[in-house]
């Protein structure tokens, strides 16, 4: 904005406050002082805009240092903008609400500068909101971006919106050093009813360089992006946020320096995120040197531990598989040596209910368990997927899915969504009961299929639970237009390769099975949404722009 543009907002406003009729008082409240500020309604200058203006000359003094303040607003029924006067310069700031009763609103006082009043102004046709106070509070008091909860709104003046291009654009200011550790926190409900569109998200750091990022949004559901900057080893100062317009509301725009820096000290915490994030980020800043863990922002009750390669992995995982899903070793302990030669997985899921037996197992025959073992038992505990009572071992919430990064990207990305879903199975009773619903369509021939599949697999095709579970994972795990390449162009060949008695009924299948493979996904997934909001064949909704 040019400064002839700046100088006549300046001179508007001190004409706002020169034509107002006198009416109510309230306070500004700073170093311990009463302020007295008088509301004055507004006449056909300020539309239906209102003045708070500090009546008492002697408060009209510059601060020495940066100063921070809250004011309080309640009785609001739309967005307002409210404009903050300085002897010069003015704060404008949009308050991103509606039919919200009450709103605190964060602004800072530039050192060097005073306050000379308020302008609130609302919508066209909105009553004006009802200002309480305003009050000085401390720095550490003081409260940067934006969080609604409970019909109540906390805003500062960090962060602004602007319309650009059919565009709402939602710019925010990260406050503080920016080499400290910073977990942003973005949750958004997304409103328009057509398919979704990409939501950017751009990162600036004090350097101008840029971290653009683009994020599928989900109808239905709260949308949580968790971007920690020790994930990306990149330290914003500034982040856009970029939608078409009116088509996200936001409840959380923030940064957190306090919990993000605990994770240095709290090394079995996990840090929170979603798929995207995990796959973006690289081993460089991982707090432990053969595996980093994470809670998954959508189920965080469930924890993702991302590990070196697939030698730990297994070493923390495969007795445990063997246990739970291998056939002919189902509720057994194996030996090193039974497991040595065996593939178990490269990619992992379970239940808080398999992991509390597996350590019952182990404690019962006082199996002695190697060091990864035992770690992953501590970890468990410390985050309240098992407790322990006594000699025993009990679940608690949620479960464990891991993923390596030996993995190449495409299979990371294939892994991270299939334990995904399985991570939704667990958790749902709901959508567990429409999966089991569906698998009792299925006809004969094609659970046939499907069981010789899972054998090939070296499923337990007994358990019928495992079976429900895989049947879906795998019908999710792929977009449906997908469906026919994967199973008919590349597992049936070498299902036929790997039983040759098969080829008959496997090309029965190829000739007349294929409308049912795409019929089943599509219910499974219509189930999945139908109970998450989630979409079929995708949770990875994290992407990085192709031109970043």
């Amino acid at each position: 904005m040019s400064f002839f543009k700046r100088f006549l907002i300046i001179i508007l406003f001190a004409s706002l406050f020169l034509s107002c009729a006198g009416d109510n008082t309230v306070f500004l409240l700073k170093e311990g002082h009463r302020i007295k500020l008088v509301k004055r309604a507004g006449d056909d200058k300020t539309d239906n805009g209102i003045c708070y203006k500090i009546e008492d000359q002697k408060w009209f003094t510059p601060a020495e240092t940066e100063l921070f303040f809250k004011a309080d607003f309640s009785s609001i029924e739309g967005p307002f903008v409210y404009h903050v006067l300085f002897d010069k310069g003015v704060k404008s700031v949009d308050v991103l609400t509606g039919g919200t009763e009450r709103c605190d609103l964060y602004f800072k006082l530039p050192a060097g500068k005073y306050i000379t009043g308020i302008v609130i102004d609302p919508a066209d046709n909105l009553n004006p909101p009802v200002l309480g106070k305003i009050e000085q509070v401390a720095q550490d008091n003081y409260f940067s971006g934006i969080k609604k909860k409970n019909g109540k709104c906390i805003l500062s003046d960090t962060v602004s919106k602007a319309s650009s291009g059919g565009k709402d654009v939602y710019s925010y200011t990260v406050p503080g050093n920016s080499s400290s550790c910073r977990e942003i926190v973005l949750e958004f409900n997304y409103l328009p009813e057509e398919d979704s569109e990409k939501i950017d998200i751009i990162l600036t750091d004090t350097d101008g360089e840029i971290l653009s990022l683009n994020y599928t949004p989900v109808r239905g559901r709260t949308n949580n992006v968790v971007l920690n900057s020790r994930l990306f080893d990149f330290q914003p100062e500034k982040i856009e946020v970029s939608s078409k317009k009116n088509s996200i509301d936001i409840q959380k725009y923030y940064s957190d320096s306090e919990s993000c820096s605990a994770y240095n000290s709290a090394l079995f915490t996990p840090l929170k995120t979603g798929f995207g994030a995990i796959l973006l980020s690289g081993k460089t800043n991982w707090r432990h040197k053969d595996y980093e863990i994470y809670s998954w922002t959508s189920f965080p009750a469930f924890l993702i531990i991302d590990t070196i390669d697939y030698n730990f992995q297994a070493k923390m995982f495969k007795r445990l598989a063997f246990y739970v899903e291998k056939p002919g070793s189902i509720g057994k302990i194996l030996e090193d040596e039974d497991i040595e030669d065996l593939h178990g997985w490269n990619a992992h899921d379970y239940k808080a209910e398999d992991l509390s037996s597996f350590f019952n197992k182990v404690k019962k025959l006082d199996f002695k368990l190697n060091a990864e073992e035992d770690l992953l038992k501590e970890i468990l505990i410390a985050n309240n997927v098992i407790g322990s009572r006594g000699d025993q071992y009990f679940p608690g919430n949620g479960g464990i899915l891991s993923i390596s990064h030996e993995s190449s990207g495409y299979l990371r990305r294939i892994f991270i969504t299939h334990e995904g879903y399985h991570g939704v199975f667990f958790s749902s009773k709901e959508f567990r009961k429409k999966c089991e619903i569906i698998w009792n369509e299925v006809e004969p021939e094609l659970k046939e299929f499907w069981k010789l599949f899972f054998q090939y697999k070296s499923y337990n095709t007994i358990d019928h639970y495992l079976l429900v579970n895989e049947f879906m994972a795998y019908n999710l795990q792929q977009p449906s237009d997908r469906i026919i390449p994967y199973y008919f162009d590349h597992i049936i060949p070498l299902l036929i390769k790997k039983y040759p008695d098969k080829e008959e009924f496997l090309k029965m299948i190829v000739d007349t099975k294929k409308e049912r493979f795409i019929y089943h996904a599509e219910k499974l997934g219509s189930a999945l949404h139908e109970v998450t909001s989630l979409p079929a064949g995708n949770l990875i909704l994290l992407n990085k722009n192709r031109d970043s």
